[in-house]
């Protein structure tokens, strides 16, 4: 069970509906975060290839049961089967347009096909040894492969054979021959067209000039068993893989030279394929594994969960969010590889600190180091209000009614701002060497400030310390209600108003604002940005070492430890206080699920991230930058999250697993139990 990721999918949601437990949520929790978005049923033998159309809207799967089947991606269900082959299909491609689909067979044929009404239109006869010779496992010894120019004009056909034919699609009439000295095991075209690359079962890799059919370059035996060859979108590199070793070569397409070579299959690499946009390349091994790996460096960005069976085929959709896999059980699998996008990035430049939705979360106020706050539309993303200081702005918030908003600086000025008239309403004195936080409590009557001060005593060393103090929002006047505090860093309320989080140098307090009393000591020392839940039971702590740490807000216990792969400099809870989002100065962001402590989602930015916001509904998450090194001048992003609760969680196993439990698998796992639907047909 534990090599099969979708029957662990399917008995967790079975776990969870019998017994809704903690345990049984977090197996629920950790199954949904798969990239798995569908599995597509209908082939009877191995996948041997796929392809997008280049509009996207349709995929096309190539098996060894002779049939090759169009899908819409969108839904999972199938458009149309082709029929006519009368053995397996080793290749398949679209024409450029998207009108025509090219078909290889074992049986010696090649086909074209009309996509649009599923008719052969055209079928040519190629040479090889026989159709239907097959090694220890199972497979073809050699395959035929099919390639359309970038141009659409030309067909490339081989087979079992010596050759490959050039053809013009509009005729048939072969142009051009290849004649290599070996069995030619696989053929691509470069995105210009002018370079077919051909790879022998010798591990001989050739590049010829479509236009004379001259041999450019032959490196050879350098692809160990004729393992399968593809070039990057601009044609300057191209990537073959060893059928022996399992090792992915990345090379220069005008010299042959080395760029890289990825080593992370055990051994046989059943297919290669490039992202539309170069940066990453897909991989398949016998090792059951699929790997994406940037494409510059080699290093491995995403290992798709192992199966019980080899992943035979590849193919990114035109827009890079989707790979298909084609496996040796006829199964078909989408999943989505994307990145994250910000849905808005603001044109603020510079060093923005802070960050604040208001309360009714159509605003977003930034405040940066020029002395600049910008009120920014969260749905278009235009600046409709900016309010000038003197000084730089590291700290803001709004009050709960949306129409006061407080501005701290590093230099001791704190004030309060009425939005609509942007004029100061009241500066607040005795902040003595400056702010490090500033929380509304949620009443708006009330501001806590942790003000810097600096202790001199005779003979002593100066210490810089801090007071937590309550303010009247009203008057600005003070009263402190936790003193000489070692290097307060930030503070974080419960909804209600009546705990505060407070973190600094020696750890955190947790403070009752009613009683004054300090309630719960957290030993974290060192602590750095802290929140608290919404409903005041957890509060996460950035800790030394790279990790962020939830704690029992009450009993001061320590629950999970969350880690990153450098330090974090922001905690922010989501709405619904199952949700964390931490940010790194690598410039990384994760979404964590507090309940299982996995994290759900990973946003990516040119630079280290200055804080994490999410707005009121919780649909939307601000992240702001140190800095604005890329020079995009986008250093405020704002993203979509929709945090998985557990029926969207089932949800979703369910339509990526598109299967319930089969009579064995409930004999083996579920025996005596009743025979309900795991996920409904």
């Amino acid at each position: 069970m534990g090599t099969d990721p979708e029957l662990s999918a399917l008995l967790a949601v079975h776990a969870y509906r019998t017994s809704p437990t903690k345990e049984a949520a977090t197996s629920l929790y950790a199954a949904a975060a798969s990239p798995l978005t569908r599995r597509l049923t209908g082939h009877s033998a191995w996948v041997s290839a796929l392809t997008f159309s280049p509009n996207g809207q349709t995929l096309a799967t190539a098996s060894d049961d002779r049939t090759v089947r169009l899908w819409d991606p969108a839904t999972g269900r199938t458009r149309r089967i082709l029929a006519g082959h009368h053995d397996g299909i080793d290749s398949v491609a679209f024409s450029p347009d998207g009108s025509l689909l090219a078909t290889a067979s074992d049986d010696r044929t090649v086909r074209l096909w009309d996509v649009a009404t599923g008719r052969s239109v055209r079928r040519w006869h190629t040479a090889g040894r026989g159709p239907g010779e097959r090694g220890s496992n199972g497979h073809p010894d050699s395959m035929a492969s099919v390639a359309f120019s970038p141009d659409g004009h030309t067909l490339a056909t081989t087979s079992d054979g010596r050759t490959v034919s050039l053809r013009e699609v509009a005729t048939g009439r072969t142009r051009t021959t290849l004649t290599a000295p070996d069995v030619t095991a696989s053929v691509a075209f470069s995105q210009d067209g002018r370079t077919v690359a051909t790879t022998s079962k010798q591990g001989t890799v050739r590049l010829w000039g479509t236009a004379t059919g001259h041999l450019q370059l032959t490196l050879p035996e350098i692809n160990a068993g004729g393992g399968p060859v593809a070039f990057s979108p601009d044609g300057h590199t191209f990537a073959i893989g060893s059928s022996v070793d399992g090792a992915v070569s990345l090379r220069d397409a005008a010299t042959g030279r080395t760029r890289a070579t990825l080593t992370s299959h055990a051994n046989t690499v059943r297919a290669v394929t490039f992202s539309p946009d170069g940066r990453t390349l897909a991989t398949a091994g016998d090792d059951r594994t699929v790997r994406l790996s940037d494409a510059a460096t080699g290093r491995t960005r995403l290992t798709l969960p192992g199966r019980t069976d080899w992943m035979v085929s590849l193919a990114f959709s035109p827009d890079g969010r989707t790979l298909a896999t084609g496996s040796y059980d006829g199964t078909v699998r989408l999943w989505d590889v994307s990145t994250p996008q910000p849905r808005l990035t603001l044109g603020q430049t510079g060093i923005v600190m802070s960050a604040a939705f208001s309360p009714d979360g159509h605003t977003l106020a930034t405040g940066s180091y020029d002395g600049t706050v910008r009120l920014w539309d969260t749905v278009t993303g235009h600046a409709h209000a900016a309010i000038t200081t003197d000084h730089d702005v590291t700290l803001l918030a709004f009050g709960p009614s949306g129409r006061t908003l407080s501005i701290a600086s590093s230099q001791g000025e704190l004030s309060l701002w009425d939005v609509a008239t942007r004029h100061v309403r009241t500066v607040l004195s005795g902040l003595d060497d400056g702010t490090e936080a500033v929380v509304f409590g949620p009443d708006g009557r009330t501001l806590v400030t942790t003000d810097l001060f600096l202790r001199k005593r005779p003979g002593a060393i100066p210490q810089l310390l801090e007071h937590v103090r309550l303010r009247d929002v009203a008057t600005g006047r003070a009263r402190t209600i936790l003193g000489n505090v070692d290097g307060v860093i930030s503070g974080s309320f419960s909804q209600s108003g009546h705990t505060l989080a407070v973190s600094g140098h020696d750890g955190v307090r947790i403070l009752n604002t009613t009683t004054q009393h300090v309630r719960t000591v957290l030993t974290s020392s060192g602590s750095g940005a802290v929140a608290m839940s919404p409903d005041g039971s957890t509060v996460a702590t950035a800790s030394p070492g790279n990790t962020v740490k939830l704690w029992n807000a009450a009993t001061g216990q320590l629950q999970t430890t969350l880690t990153h792969q450098h330090p974090v400099s922001a905690v922010a809870f989501h709405p619904d206080g199952h949700t964390l989002a931490t940010g790194s100065n690598d410039g990384t962001v994760r979404l964590w699920n507090t309940t299982t402590g996995q994290p759900q989602t990973t946003l990516t930015t040119p630079t280290s991230i200055a804080s994490v916001t999410f707005s009121p509904d919780g649909h939307t998450l601000a992240t702001t930058s140190l800095s604005d090194d890329d020079h995009s001048g986008r250093a405020v992003r704002l993203w979509d999250v929709s945090p998985l609760d557990l029926p969207k969680a089932i949800r979703k196993i369910c339509r990526s697993v598109h299967r319930g439990l089969t009579t064995r698998e409930r004999s083996t796992y579920l025996r005596g139990q009743p025979s309900t639907h795991v996920c409904s047909p």
